[in-house]
Parts: structure tokens; sequence; C-alpha cells
């Protein structure tokens, strides 16, 4: 019985060593055991005995000095990293030598556990790379690290140096170094294993952490790849998910192997159980209670180990969901958006759109977040509520279960001990069976893990390469539209400098037009004046001709002296009140010949003045319409810029419908003026036919009446001379009288012809001197006159100078819009110098005509006066009856007089008639000047018309327009103000979360604590019942004793490791605040891109539609 037991206390003890070795060592002991080093001694020191820790202080010493140097080695090599791949390690073992040798020395009656050294150990290489992967893709972002490395300064905890540790094992010599040093501790052929582990770990961890530093090298912009890094963000905070979650997952197999530890060393203290039974009951009962005990809390820290893995498994696999549905969500998003910046920024209506839908979309991505976070929220806390309900039921069932165990196991080993061991193997079978099902799981769960791994990897690279490819294509249509945007910008500028341009050009031509406008005010002033000229004129031209008619009245008047006195004879009274009765008559006649002429010719004036004022007032008009043309010309030139492209088609075809219209308003106008103008020249001539037949009736009755005088008179000399021949028999009487009479005929013909010879020769001096005097009168005034005339044609030439001067300056300002309005101002100016010409002529016209008047008048006084003395010398030869040659040279003068006097009215009739004919031209070209002048005012209008409507829908435009930007700038004034609000509303209720998972924590960290201080004193219970008793304090209970102490050390260890689990509770509270400044922080940054990006926008938008 004895052999038995020793040989089951060495199996036993090879079982519990095989166990130790084959449990794999984590990546993240080593550091934990360098950096809370002090804490897990600290406890050691609480719960073993003064004893045991004196013996076990070799032992201990050295395991903890080789970690902290292994540590200490392995942070100082990942510091600079690996230059070049890690290298195979020379002392390489096949997967064979892999299991320990003590495995096969295992009995049927001791059943040893599976080990899961070499599934474990295949699979750490990859959860170590994995781990290292993810940690190199947090450390690729230097915004972060520097983040990182501040928590990890600030927090001394055993997290942070695990977390260190796991950045550092992707390397290879700080993972030998730490096998190596776990492998002089142990001293066992387990130190092969490591080795093989290492050469395989270094091939995926590069691969990795090479195709991830390749994406995380990848550089962003700053404005337009922010959905691109955003979505790296995201890919990232799952990578430090998966990570965390590897790590719990990593925390919990090291518990797990713990555990193990601690059910080989009660199977070694129930196997030294029957040796000792003999000797003490007590012992027995202390150590099954004991074992028991320590069965019962195995089994609870087994279950709630299980739970919290499925718990956090739960998580990590919701939290993926999450992940990948915001993912899709943000590449959905992200698609969206890109498909709104390709759309164009001059179309505002699809802007509007565009943003409408960004800012909906940006609605359902808050309130989805919102709802997974308090979804979220609320499943931690029910399963915190869980998890707290769980543990106080499970640790007070424990207690009785445990309390109730302790006194049925005492009361079946006082009994019997047969029953013990079959209880004992029946705990080590379900043990083992328990162990194994956790073992399947961990193996499916950690399948399941790597196969998700694989999977989002794939999905990130594939998600990557697509987000590149679109980051790509957006930056090439970003650079497309900017390309667009700077040829908008350029063909803006150059229309604004054209428009400046324009302006000063239009600046010009306004101060031409005014100083136009001045010299046409000047020379309307000059024209009139040198209408008041021309007046004085008229007037001083009256005054003569009154003196004129004066001294022809006074020469009557001495003619009429003379006749009066030589009225002394009968014959010559009778004759001379004759003559003056005909002559009266002929006056009288000459006179309304006068008045009708001189009234003829004030008609003439009146319509000549009437014509010079209608040539002024539509010179005026004309003015007028040049200025409001040239006004509306500018106007329609700054409406032609602003919509030339737009409207040019539109224009042409208004100008062919205006040109069509212009054509046929203006044969309406043509055929009215035409009809007027011949009703007026018809009048006119009918008015001016009468007074020519008024005046020819009038000379022909002053004709029949003189030639009936005469007639009377050569009859009486007839009668006389028949009555002289009948009395030939008085004739030889008479003669002698006749002789005495003729010769005192004779001598008073002598004396008449001497007296006549002397007045004559005075009167042909008075007359030859008034003559002169009034030639030299008539001369002066003619030359006077003539300079006026020069002086006014002169002005006139001026006037029409720079009146053509500004007609063509207006042409040629008017050439660069229309031709056809070029080619209507060249006929104007024609028109106009016609015009001029025809006024010119007119006055020259009128100039000869009042000489004309002038030299009839001064050839009807001389035919006057010769007509008296034609009738004096009529009288006197009428008195000398017997001569009758003087009465035939009487009759030859008085037919060459009437001879000259048909003559004259001959000429004065063709005088008339061509200044008639003069008169008619006039008036036909001054007509012909009214018809352009009315078609220019009526185009004038029309273009006029024409300009105020393109002005009027310019103005339309130019107020929609404003109106169109104003609603756009406040559109995105407010879109801008909603999104600040909706970012305010998004940190405060990031703060929210960020509170209660502070407060969550603060919970998770007193439960912690709590848990401490019930295995604290389930740890003094241990001791306290672990203390020996009787024979097993004696000295031959030395060796039992050392080897307990020994067993006591190791629980000691695996309390250690429990406690450094304890502290990775604390790191993970540390990483979930960790992970919530981050994500506090890229909110930030999103909410920073998202305002620099609607500035952007702003700005571009405001630099388009800004006039230039």
């Amino acid at each position: 019985m004895a052999d038995k037991d020793t040989v089951e206390v060495s199996q036993g003890s090879d079982v519990a060593r095989s166990s130790k070795e084959s449990t794999p060592v984590s990546p993240e002991s080593p550091t934990q055991a360098s950096v809370a080093s002090t804490s897990p001694e600290t406890k050691r020191a609480s719960v073993a005995a003064p004893a045991a820790t004196a013996r076990r202080a070799g032992t201990a010493g050295t395991p903890a000095a080789s970690r902290t140097s292994a540590a200490a080695g392995a942070g100082t090599r990942a510091t600079g990293g690996p230059s070049k791949p890690p290298t195979r390690p020379t002392s390489t073992a096949t997967p064979a030598t892999r299991r320990p040798t003590t495995a096969s020395s295992t009995t049927s009656t001791h059943r040893s556990r599976p080990s899961v050294s070499a599934s474990e150990d295949e699979r750490k290489p990859g959860l170590t790379s994995s781990a290292s992967r993810r940690t190199s893709t947090l450390m690729s972002s230097p915004s972060r690290m520097a983040d990182k490395r501040t928590t990890a300064g600030t927090v001394g905890t055993a997290g942070a140096a695990r977390k260190l540790a796991s950045a550092t094992s992707s390397t290879t010599g700080a993972r030998t170094s730490t096998l190596g040093s776990r492998a002089s501790m142990s001293g066992t052929p387990a130190s092969t294993r490591p080795a093989s582990t290492a050469t395989r770990t270094p091939t995926t961890s590069t691969t990795a952490s090479k195709r991830l530093s390749m994406s995380g090298l990848a550089s962003r912009p700053a404005t337009t790849r922010s959905d691109a890094s955003n979505g790296a963000k995201e890919i990232e905070e799952l990578k430090t998910k998966l990570a965390d979650g590897d790590a719990q997952i990593e925390t919990l197999k090291s518990q797990i192997h713990a555990s193990e530890a601690v059910v080989a060393e009660l199977r070694e203290q129930l196997a030294n159980v029957p040796a000792a039974a003999a000797t003490d009951a007590e012992v027995q009962s202390a150590q099954a209670s004991s074992a028991d005990e320590a069965i019962a809390n195995l089994k609870a820290e087994h279950e709630s180990a299980l739970a919290n893995l499925e718990s956090r498994l739960s998580d990590v696999i919701a939290k993926l969901q999450s992940a990948e549905a915001e993912l899709d969500q943000h590449k959905s998003n992200l698609a969206s958006a890109e498909d709104s910046r390709t759309s164009t920024q001059s179309e505002i209506e699809v802007l509007r759109q565009s943003l409408e839908r960004v800012q909906l979309e940006s609605e359902e991505k808050v309130k989805a977040g919102e709802a997974a976070l308090q979804s979220a929220m609320a499943d931690h806390a029910a399963k915190l509520a869980e998890l707290q309900t769980s543990l106080t039921e499970e640790h007070k069932s424990t207690v009785a279960e445990l309390e109730a165990k302790l006194k049925a196991d005492s009361d079946k080993d006082q009994s019997d001990g047969q029953s013990h061991e079959t209880v004992i193997s029946e705990l080590k079978d379900n043990h083992a069976s328990t162990v194994a099902e956790l073992k399947s799981k961990i193996d499916e769960l950690t399948a399941s893990q790597a196969a998700l791994e694989a999977t989002s990897s794939d999905k990130a690279r594939s998600d990557q390469q697509a987000f590149l490819t679109k980051i790509a294509a957006l930056e090439s249509e970003i650079a497309e539209l900017r390309a667009t945007n700077d040829v908008a910008g350029k063909s803006a500028e150059s229309t604004g400098t054209q428009l400046s341009e324009l302006h000063s050009s239009l600046a010009a031509r306004e101060k031409e037009l005014a100083a136009t406008k001045e010299d046409m005010s000047t020379l309307l002033i000059k024209a009139t004046e040198s209408q008041s000229a021309l007046a004085d004129r008229d007037e001083e031209i009256r005054k003569l001709k009154t003196m004129h008619d004066e001294r022809m009245k006074n020469i009557s008047q001495d003619y009429e002296k003379e006749i009066e006195s030589l009225r002394g004879d009968a014959f010559f009274k009778r004759k001379f009140e004759e003559l003056e009765g005909q002559h009266t008559e002929l006056k009288t006649t000459s006179e309304e010949a006068s008045r009708a002429h001189a009234e003829a010719l004030a008609a003439v004036n009146a319509e000549l003045a009437s014509a010079v004022e209608t040539l002024k007032s539509l010179e005026a008009e004309h003015q007028k319409n040049l200025d409001a043309l040239r006004a509306s010309h500018a106007e329609e030139l700054e409406s032609a810029k602003t919509g030339a492209s737009a409207d040019k088609d539109a224009n042409e075809r208004l100008l062919d419908d205006i040109k069509a219209q212009h054509a046929e308003e203006l044969a309406v106008i043509k055929k009215e003026s035409e009809s007027v103008l011949s009703k007026e020249l018809e009048a006119l001539g009918a008015s001016h036919h009468a007074v020519l037949e008024a005046l020819k009736s009038e000379h022909a009755e002053e004709l029949g009446k003189m030639q009936a005088a005469h007639g009377e008179a050569l009859s009486a000399v007839g009668s006389a001379d028949t009555d002289a021949h009948a009395d030939a028999d008085e004739v030889a009487k008479l003669r002698a009288e006749l002789e005495a009479v003729r010769e005192q005929l004779q001598k008073a013909q002598a004396d008449s012809e001497v007296a006549v010879e002397t007045a004559k020769n005075d009167l042909e001096g008075k007359h030859i001197d008034e003559m002169e005097k009034l030639i030299a009168m008539n001369t002066n005034a003619m030359d006077r006159m003539k300079a006026d005339g020069i002086q006014a044609r002169r002005d006139l030439e001026e006037l029409t100078a720079a009146h053509s001067k500004s007609i063509e300056d207006t042409i040629s300002e008017y050439k660069n819009t229309s031709s056809s309005l070029e080619d209507r101002l060249t006929e104007q100016r024609a028109v106009n110098a016609d015009l001029e010409a025809a006024v010119r002529a007119a006055r020259e016209a009128l100039a000869k005509a009042q000489a004309e008047v002038d030299d009839m008048g001064h050839q009807l006084a001389q035919e006057k006066m010769d007509r008296m003395t034609a009738l004096a010398e009529l009288d006197a030869a009428a008195s000398a009856r017997p001569d009758t040659s003087e009465a035939d040279a009487l009759r030859k003068e008085l037919a060459a007089l009437k001879q000259t006097q048909a003559n004259f009215h001959a000429a004065g009739e063709e005088t008339l008639r061509a200044k008639e004919d003069e008169v008619e031209s006039h008036k036909a070209q001054l007509a012909a000047t009214q018809d352009t002048l009315a078609t220019m005012k009526i185009d004038l209008d029309l273009a006029k018309k024409e300009l105020e409507a393109h002005k009027a829908e310019s103005h339309a435009k130019y107020k929609t327009a404003m109106a169109d930007y104003k609603d756009l700038n406040d559109s995105m004034t407010t879109l801008v103000e909603e999104a600040n609000i909706k970012a305010k509303e998004l940190e405060f209720k990031l703060e929210q979360t960020t509170h209660l998972a502070e407060d969550n924590d603060r919970k998770v960290e007193e439960l912690e604590a709590q848990l401490k201080v019930k295995e604290a004193e389930l740890a003094e219970a241990k001791a306290i019942a672990g203390k020996n008793k009787g024979l097993s304090a004696s000295r031959f209970a030395g060796d039992n004793e050392a080897g307990e102490d020994d067993h006591v050390a190791e629980g000691e260890d695996d309390n250690s490791d429990k406690d450094e689990d304890d502290a990775d509770h604390s790191s993970s509270a540390l990483a979930s605040l960790t992970r919530a400044r981050v994500l506090a922080q890229q909110i930030d940054v999103l909410d920073r891109e998202m305002r620099d990006r609607n500035l952007l926008m702003l700005n571009s938008i405001t630099d388009g539609r800004r006039p230039g």
C-alpha cells in the first residue's frame, strides 16, 4: 500500500510538473512580472508563511530576476525594432518533441489531464502576430502614438506594461529571451517548444507588419480625403478592439493555466494525503476540506471565467458587427458624398439638394450612433447587473456548498476513506471532462476568432484598396473641378476687365457727349445771333427802301412843281390833268403790284423762317435723340456684356423683326409725308398762281387803258390834220400867220429848249448826284450785307463743321454697335449737308431776289421819270400841231417803250418763275429733310425702347441672381450653424458616455477589489487549513513540509498570476478609457474637417457668384 502510494505520489508530481511545463507562456507574462513585480511579492508575503518564504527565497528570486531581465531586454529591443528579419534559431525541435516525457508514464489508476501545450503553442504565434500587427497599426499613426505614450507613462499599471510587452513581442529576440528565462527557471524539456514557435512567428508577424505599415504610411489629405481617413480611423479602432479582445482571451487562457496548475497542486496534495492519512485523520480531514474548497473555488472561478469569456466574446462579436455595419454605412455615405461632390458647382439647386442629402445622412448617422450607443450602454449595464447578481449568488452558493461539503466530507472521512478516494476520482474525472470541454470551446473560439480576423483583414484590405481607388478618382475629379473653377475664374476676371474698360470708354464718351452738347448749345446761340443780325439787316433794308421811296417822292414832287409851273397854258393844263389821272391810276396799280409782291415776299420769308425754325427744332430733337441713343447705347452695352452669349440669337431675331417693322413704318411715313407735302405744294402753287394771275390781269388792264388813251390822242391829232387840209384856202391865209407863229414858236421853242436844257441839265445833275449817293449807300449797304453774309456763312460753316464733327464722332462711336445705324447716320449727315446747302441757296436766292427787287424799284422810278418826260414832250408835240415828224418820233419812242415794257414784264415773269421753281425745290428739299429726320427719330425711339427692354431684363436677371445668392448664403450659414449645433450635441453626448463609462469602470474596479478581498480571505482560509498539526509538525515531516512549501510557493506563484490577471481587468478599464479618448479626438477632428469643408464650399460658391 505504501509502495502504491509512493508510486502515485511520484506520478502525481510528474504530472504536475508536466502540466506546469505544458502550460504555454503568454507573451504578456514576462512584462507583467517585470512591471508589476512588487505587487505579487507583497501579496505572497501577506498570504504565505514566513518559513515558506524563507525556504522558497532561493528558488523564487531567480525567476523574477530572469523575468525582469527578459522584459528589460525585450523593451530595449522593441524600441529600436529589428533591422533585419529574425533568423531561425539553431535549437529547433520537431513538433513531436513538444509533449513532455512524463505524459507517457501515467497509470490506469491516476489519470492525467490532457495537455494543451502543443495546440496552444501552435496557435500562439498567430495570436501574437495578430496582436503585434494590431499594435503596429496603432503605432503607425503618429497622432495617437503620443497619446498612448502619455497614458502609458502616467498610468503605471500592469495593463500598460502588458501592452508594451505585447507590442514588443513581435521581435524574436524578446521572445527567445523570455523563453530562455522561462526554460532556465523550469529546467525541463519544455524549453524546446518556444523555440519552435519562435521560428514560426516572424513570417506572419513581419508580413502583417509590412502590409499594415504600408497601409498606415499612406498619407491622407487634410480636406479631400477626410472620408477615407475616417474609414481608416474606424478600421484602426476595430483593430484596437480586436487586439483588446485577443489580450482578454490571453488573460483568460493564463487564468485557465493558473487554475490547471492549482488543480495539479491539489492532485499532488491528494496523492500525498493517503500516506499521511494513517498518521493523522484530522490532517486528512483538513486536507480534504481544503481540497474540496479549492475544487469548489476552481469550479466557481472556471464558471465565472467562462461566463466572462462568453460575455466578452459576445461583446466583441457585437462590436465587430456594429463596426462592420458602421463601416458599410460609412462606405455608402462616402459614395453618396462623392456622388454629390462630382456634381457641378455651377448648379446651385443640385448643390442644395446634395447638402440636404448630406445633412439627412449625417442626422441618420447620428441617430444610428446614438441608438447603437444607447443599446450598447443598456446591454453593458444589464450584463454588469447580471454579473454582479451571478457573482453574489455563486459566492453564496459556493460558501454554502463548501460548508456542507466540509461537514459531509468530515463525516465521510471519519467513516470511510475509500468513499473519499472514489469521490476524489470522480471529481478528477469531472474536472478533466470540464477542462477538455473548456479547451474544445476555447479552440473553437480561437478558430472562429482567427477566421474573423482573416475575413476582417481581407475586408479591410479590399475596402482599403477600394477606398484608395475611390480617393484617387476623387482627387482626379477634384483636380478637374479645380481646373474648371480656375478657367471660370479667369473668364470672370477677363469679363471684369472688359467691363471696366467698357465703363471707362463709356465715361469718355459721356464726356465727349457733354462737350458736343456744349458745342451744339454754342452753335444754337450763334444761330440765334445770326438770325437776329439778319432781322436787323432786313429792318435796315426796309429803312433804306423807305428812304428811297421818300427821295423818289421828293423827285416826283419836284417834277410836279415844274409841271405846275408849266400849267399856265390851257392845253398843257388839260393834257396834264389827263396825264395826271393816268399817272395816279398807274401809281395805284404799281403800288398794288408792289404791295402784292411784298406780301408774296413776306409769305415766302415767313415760310422760310418757319422752315428754318422747324429745321432747328428737328436738329434739337435729333440731338436729344442722339443723346438718348448714346445713353441707351451705354446701357445696352452693359446689359449686352452681361448676357451677350445668351441673348445673341434673340437679339438678332429681334433686330430682324425691328428692321422689317422699321422698313414698313418708314414706307408708311414716307407715303404720308409725300402726300402731306404734295398737298402743301399744291396749296402753295395755287396761291402763287392766283397771285401771278392777279398781277397779270392788273397789268393787262393798265396796258389797255394806256393804249386807249394813246388812241384817243392819235385820233385828235388826225382830226386836226384833216381840218387843216380841208381849209386849204385858209392855209394860204394862215401861212403868213403860221410863219409868224412859226417864228414865234421857234423863238419860244428855242427859249423853251434852252430852258428845258438848262432844267434838264440841272435835273440830270441833281439826279446823278442823288443816284450816286444812293448807289454809294446801296454799295455800302451791299458791302455790309456781303460782309455780314460772309461772316454768317463762316459761322454757318463752323456750325456745320462742328455739327458734322459731332455727327462723325457719334457715327464713329455707333459704328461699333450696329452697321445699320451707321448707314442711317451717314444718310442723315448727307441730308444735313443738303439741307445746309439748300439753306445757303435759299439765302443766296433771297439776297438775289432782294437785289432784283431793288433793281426793279430803280427801273420803275426810271420808267416813271422817262414817262413824265415823254408826256411832257408829247404835250409839246401836241401843241405843235403841224409838225408830224415829232409825233412819228414820239410814236416810235412809245412803241420802243412798249416793247421795253413788254420785255421787262417778260423778264420779270421769268425771274418770278425761276424764283418759284427755286422755292419749290427748297420746299422739296425741306420735306425730304423732314422725312429723313422723322425716320431717324422713329429709329431712335425704337432703339431706345429696345435698349430699355434689355435694361429691364438685365436688371431683373441681376435681381434674381442676387436673390439666389442671398438664399444660398443664408442656407449655407444655416447648414453650418446646424452642423455646429449637432457637433456640440454630439460632444455633450460623448461627455455623458465617457462619464457613464468612467462610472462603469469605477464599479468594475470596486467589484474587482471585492473579488480580491474575497480571494485573499480564501487564501487565508487555505493557509490556516494547510497548517500542520500533530505528527506532521515533527522533524520527520520536514521533507513533506518542504514539498508542501514548494507547493505553497507554486500556489503563490499561481496566486500572483491571478493577481496579475486582476490587474489585467484594470488595464482593460484603462484601455476602454483610452478608446473613449481616442473616439472623442476622432469626433473632434471630424467636426473640424466638416467645418473646414463647409467653409471651403462656401468660399468657392461666394467666389464664383461674385460679380466682376
